[in-house]
């Protein structure tokens, strides 16, 4: 088999958009982590948006639209609460369970210090939801119960 510059074999070819393939299919096939679907969930109570706060979260058996009207009346009490987070670290305790580790600056215009907060995560229907129930009212006022 005589060779040229400048072309390759088929097989080398098929070889590595085979590759590219199985990558892409992993890769996608792997749905959110943990840790992105915490950060949407804390961006959303940051910006105050119930409907992001109901798509990321899970309370119990209540459908979203439930857990949208909690979320509206939190959000309505907790009205000029700010505050700053910063995720720290992830771990997740099986296939289901994990825990996403953050600081949180509570009353953000006037306290100088982060304090650790946790936020628990279940994988429901293949998809990682915050269990808003498990949230520590000290870390957010009027959490939805």
């Amino acid at each position: 088999m005589n060779r040229r510059s400048g072309r390759a074999h088929i097989l080398t070819i098929l070889a590595v958009i085979a590759a590219v393939v199985v990558a892409a299919i992993i890769f996608t096939s792997r749905g959110d982590s943990e840790t992105t679907i915490a950060t949407r969930f804390m961006s959303g109570l940051a910006e105050g948006d119930p409907k992001k706060l109901a798509q990321y979260s899970v309370m119990g058996d209540l459908p979203q639209e439930e857990r949208e009207k909690r979320w509206t009346k939190t959000m309505e009490y907790a009205r000029g609460y700010r505050f700053a987070w910063r995720i720290e670290r992830s771990h997740q305790l099986s296939p289901n369970e994990a825990i996403v580790r953050m600081q949180i600056r509570r009353n953000a215009a006037t306290q100088t210090y982060d304090e650790p907060y946790e936020l628990t995560l279940e994988r429901v229907g293949g998809e990682w939801k915050v269990d808003a129930y498990s949230i520590s009212r000290e870390m957010f006022p009027a959490l939805p119960r």
